[in-house]
């Protein structure tokens, strides 16, 4: 299984990175890929190319990203969460992740 993920705090650095951190553990811990996307206050690093959607199964965006660039994320089930939250629910999100792709939905889950 296979995650991409962009996380984005526009004004700060440091809460996105937690946030990728966490949730690379929390996917580590249960065996799934991840490839995290950051957007910060240093720019875009990490970026997801259209080879790593296509090889990707579901999408974890954090709220109020602009994806108009990237329409081509559309095509996935997406999970949109709130850059706070991730650091204390990154199992929680991932079980999401991996319970849509396991019963094999096209999930839109707002957190």
């Amino acid at each position: 299984m296979k995650i991409v993920a962009v996380l984005s705090c526009p004004t700060g650095l440091a809460s996105v990175f937690i946030a990728e951190a966490a949730l690379k553990k929390a996917a580590r811990n249960r065996g799934v890929q991840i490839k995290i996307e950051t957007r910060s206050s240093l720019g875009v690093e990490n970026e997801i190319t259209v080879f790593d959607l296509y090889s990707s199964h579901i999408g974890i965006i954090t709220k109020g990203i602009d994806l108009s660039e990237k329409k081509w994320i559309e095509s996935k089930p997406l999970i949109e969460v709130d850059l706070r939250d991730i650091p204390l629910n990154k199992e929680s999100i991932i079980d999401e992740a991996v319970n849509c792709i396991c019963k094999n939905e096209f999930c839109r889950i707002i957190r």
